[in-house]
């Protein structure tokens, strides 16, 4: 396979007035012969891959334009030849695409130099004939994988080159093997598979590779319970009507929110100093200058807790105070940033990558502090913080709670949970006093009625899922992230189902 260099490449840019971002730029420059170009909608894939297609058409004799049917092909088509034209090249170009053809003529303007025609995937036998040097696989969302194989057995006779143009916001929480990471930290940092968590079967999915897609316009989505996703308009989702692309939800639509996935990181943090941590969340300010922890709680326990690492306590402000390098250490060890503010504060990194009963000692710590259990069976948890009410309610759903996220009128986030017998196994409080309130008053209703809904919890492939309603849908524009992942071809992000778009491009699902 031979391929422009960069200088001949550039030229050619430069003649038919294409300048491409840095992003495309590496596209451009990647020499694999299988390449994927995913983005959103009106993104300026057509235009980028017509672009990469006319620097090679010198090292080649035959290239094809595929797509699901002929129409498809008709923006690269329509580019090429406007391509050509700017490069003051003779070539004759049928006015259809059903079939299509583009002939680039010699100079006597009679020989053919080389050709550019148009294939329907809709009829295989016609991807049968010559071997192509080159193809270019256009909507190759809609291809699915037995045309992909068909392409790729042409190709061998002349080794030739294949390229497919077809993702979630960056802080989109995937569960893996390492915890529970946001989609952008992913990306270079996958140099072994991870295991990603699909179902609660115990058997884990591989991805074996993150990619960061650059800016893309995206569709905002958000569900009953609080749960949200963005993500570019063709990435796709679990639906009561199967798999949905973002751009096509209606309001009409059940989403699936699988619970009780359990799979959590490695760290082997100290639970009483996961504990400590989530009452420093909840409660606690830093004087980064000195390194004085302050935490502010009227509990006895708590204030027990800290008097007896050497905090002095003031009954008129209720504060705990000590400069305490040692504990400032540890939490900045846990990814705890000396600088947060109360509308700034996060689950340490730390915690999100720990075992399961390190991030239950944290919640104790969280729910001690700022949590509470009502005499309605209700358990509640407030925070200034939205991305910290984000992280918490995907650990609460990892662990099997099904909790609602929601903001109140005075711009507090609030997380709800009915399952207060749920929560007590498998949370609770270390409080004596509101672990009483919750045993006193806990919620025993069969989950199947909550919210007198039946049709709201069932299971999908053995996995135990909440229905979640659409409440809106938006237009955005974000930075865009994904993953490959081989086997199941799907994700957790968020608490929601995604399909891959590496896979979901080419229709493979």
């Amino acid at each position: 396979m031979t391929i422009p260099t960069k200088a001949q490449r550039e030229l050619i840019f430069k003649q038919i007035g294409y300048y491409p971002t840095a992003e495309q730029d590496r596209i451009h420059d990647c020499s694999a012969r299988i390449r994927i170009v995913a983005g959103g909608e009106r993104s300026g894939k057509s235009k980028s891959s017509a672009a990469d297609l006319t620097t090679r058409l010198f090292f080649g004799q035959l290239f094809w334009l595929v797509a699901a049917d002929y129409e498809r092909t008709k923006m690269e088509f329509t580019y090429l030849q406007d391509y050509l034209a700017s490069m003051g090249i003779r070539f004759q170009a049928t006015k259809q695409v059903d079939p299509g053809e583009i002939l680039v003529l010699d100079d006597t303007g009679k020989g053919v130099v080389f050709r550019i025609v148009t294939k329907s995937a809709k009829d295989p036998r016609k991807l049968a004939y010559e071997a192509p040097d080159g193809i270019l696989v256009c909507e190759a969302s809609q291809i699915d994988f037995e045309t992909y194989l068909r392409l790729m057995g042409r190709l061998a006779e002349k080794r030739g080159w294949l390229l497919m143009s077809g993702c979630l916001a960056g802080d989109s929480l995937v569960l893996t093997e390492e915890g529970i990471i946001p989609i952008e930290k992913l990306v270079g940092q996958i140099t072994h598979p991870i295991d990603l968590q699909v179902y609660s079967d115990g058997k884990t999915r591989k991805a074996e590779l993150a990619w960061y897609n650059g800016a893309n316009p995206s569709v905002k989505i958000e569900l009953s319970k609080g749960f949200r996703l963005e993500g570019t308009p063709d990435h796709k989702i679990i639906t009561n009507r199967g798999w949905i692309e973002l751009k096509d939800l209606s309001l009409n639509d059940k989403v699936a929110i699988p619970y009780n996935m359990n799979l959590w990181g490695k760290l082997d943090t100290d639970t009483e100093l996961a504990y400590k941590s989530g009452v420093y969340i909840a409660e606690g300010c830093w004087d980064a200058k000195y390194n004085r922890i302050s935490i502010a709680s009227g509990e006895p326990e708590i204030i027990e807790l800290f008097k007896n690492l050497g905090y002095k306590h003031s009954p008129k402000t209720f504060q705990l105070r000590k400069t305490d390098h040692d504990l400032a250490s540890k939490f900045t060890s846990l990814g705890i940033d000396r600088k947060w503010k109360a509308c700034t504060k996060e689950v340490p990194e730390g915690i999100m990558k720990s075992k399961r009963e390190v991030v239950v000692a944290f919640l104790q710590g969280l729910f001690d502090g700022d949590g509470c259990a009502s005499t309605e069976g209700r358990i509640c948890y407030t925070t200034v913080s939205k991305k910290l009410a984000q992280q918490v309610h995907i650990l609460l759903l990892n662990l099997g709670i099904v909790a609602t996220l929601g903001q109140r009128k005075d711009k507090c986030w609030t997380i709800y949970a009915n399952e207060s017998q749920n929560f007590s196994q498998i949370v609770g409080f270390r409080l004596p006093r509101k672990q009483k309130v919750l045993l006193d008053h806990r919620n025993t209703r069969n989950r199947t009625f909550l919210g007198g809904k039946k049709e709201c919890w069932g299971s999908l492939k053995g996995q135990k899922v909440f229905w979640a309603s659409v409440n809106n849908k938006s237009e955005g524009f974000c930075q865009s992230y994904d993953l490959k992942v081989s086997e199941s071809h799907m994700y957790c992000a968020n608490g929601i189902w995604v399909h891959n778009t590496f896979e979901s491009s080419l229709g493979w699902y």
